[in-house]
């Protein structure tokens, strides 16, 4: 039986922003079979397409928002482990512990990450960069079967003409410090990034977890296949002022909180070492994100700035709040150039997983930062970051139809990105719009 072929829809929204370019009043975007076919003013589309809308009425247009860093595996947690303040180090020991008193089979993991993915839905996730554990090796990740999320929720008119389903970048955790450690990883990569796994959701990546349990050579290997491969990789860098003194000297709390676990490897911490020699390596692989980033220094902020085209740092501002970090150098990583994201971390160190949530958090703490600016690291940012930014992170023709809306008041003349970020909403997906 031939499926039936789906006709354009047009639709017409108060204002639309299209990110990309300027907000457009009273605008219409054309969309068919998931993907945007015009935007702009309402009056040159329809002269253009010749059509009769769908009017949204009173509502604002913007595209899916990109969360470029979680961890799904923790998305039943109802609080952050431990308690905010706390030692970095002591709450791995926590994270351990519970992994370790869990015990679940894979499917507990599993069922674990849909909840993540619907609550991904519900706060208008378009495309997330996941940490992803050894558990799906080498099946890949279990998402190609979420077609069948919120199906039957999607209003019928526009069911199969908007996207729903956030887009994943899974990021296959890699830990190695000892020799025998590193060839035991780089197998489980390559059977993590066989060809013949199944993608139809979630594209592969891998994560050198961290300096602290990831030796160089892992990560240069790691960065040489993104180069030949072309996928993204994703490191923690530069998140504690303890990752930094191992660094340096290899003492401190992370050698033994090592020693603890029986991994401690003192080769892999050569005197001297310092974040800017991991960002070095990580600016040779085809995308790289940097995670945190919470101490890097001015000279290693210029750096990422230079190399803006391959690098981007992911800031998890209420994670950064949770631990009590320094001030976060985000305005002078915007002077530099650098490429920012933002990104929930997990729920064992965050309330929740809505980006929207960690924009409105910026704009808070730093009130002098454009409004647009922040919207961009909501989205265009995050999927530059991710490698998804030929279908993601703008209204544009081309790009998927992954729309989601907010209600406005009718009077409202006229609407900013700053109104936008003090709206008393979380944006939603315009796919499920007609059964709220």
């Amino acid at each position: 039986m031939m499926s039936k072929v789906q006709q354009p829809v047009a639709l017409r929204a108060r204002y639309l922003f299209p990110i990309a370019s300027p907000p457009i009043r009273d605008a219409m975007i054309v969309v068919n079979n998931g993907e945007i076919l015009a935007v702009g003013p309402a009056v040159r589309i329809t002269r253009q397409f010749d059509m009769t809308p769908i009017d949204l009425g009173e509502v604002i247009l913007l595209p899916g928002l990109v969360n470029a860093h979680t961890h799904l595996e923790f998305s039943d947690l109802t609080k952050p482990l431990g308690q905010p303040g706390m030692a970095f180090t002591d709450w791995i020991r926590q994270v351990m512990s519970f992994r370790r008193e869990r015990a679940e089979p894979d499917t507990g993991t599993e069922t674990r990450i849909i909840t993540g993915i619907r609550e991904l839905i519900q706060t208008g996730t378009a495309a997330v960069g996941e940490i992803a554990t050894n558990t799906f090796v080498p099946e890949g990740f279990p998402l190609d079967h979420l077609v069948s999320i919120g199906k039957g929720e999607q209003s019928l008119l526009l069911q199969n003409q908007l996207s729903a389903i956030p887009r994943v970048t899974a990021f296959f955790e890699l830990i190695g410090l000892s020799a025998e450690r590193i060839e035991s990883a780089k197998a489980l990569a390559v059977a993590y990034c066989a060809p013949d796994i199944q993608r139809s959701f979630w594209q592969m990546a891998l994560s050198p977890h961290a300096p602290y349990s990831c030796h160089l050579n892992l990560l240069t290997w790691v960065c040489e296949q993104s180069a030949a491969n072309k996928f993204p990789v994703a490191m923690h860098l530069s998140e504690t002022r303890e990752e930094l003194q191992l660094l340096h000297d290899g003492t401190g709390a992370f050698k033994h909180l090592l020693e603890e676990f029986g991994v401690w490897n003192s080769t892999a911490f050569p005197a001297g070492r310092i974040a800017k020699d991991y960002l070095e390596v990580l600016a040779k692989a085809d995308r790289a994100l940097v995670v945190h980033g919470n101490y890097l220094t001015n000279d290693e902020i210029a750096f990422l700035g230079t190399n803006r085209q391959r690098m981007s740092v992911v800031f998890c501002p209420r994670t950064h709040a949770f631990f009590q970090h320094d001030d976060y150098h985000l305005r002078f990583m915007l002077r530099s150039g650098v490429r920012v994201a933002l990104g929930t971390d997990s729920r064992a160190s965050n309330s929740d997983l809505s980006v929207w949530q960690e924009a409105r958090y910026v704009a808070r703490q730093f009130p002098d930062i454009a409004a647009e600016h922040i919207l961009e690291m909501i989205t265009i940012n995050g999927a530059e970051a991710l490698g998804l930014e030929e279908k993601l992170g703008s209204l544009q023709a081309g790009k998927l139809a992954h729309l989601n809306y907010l209600t406005m008041s009718k009077a409202n003349e006229k609407v900013t990105a700053e109104d936008l970020l003090h709206h008393p909403d979380v944006p939603r997906n315009l796919a499920f719009a007609s059964n709220e």
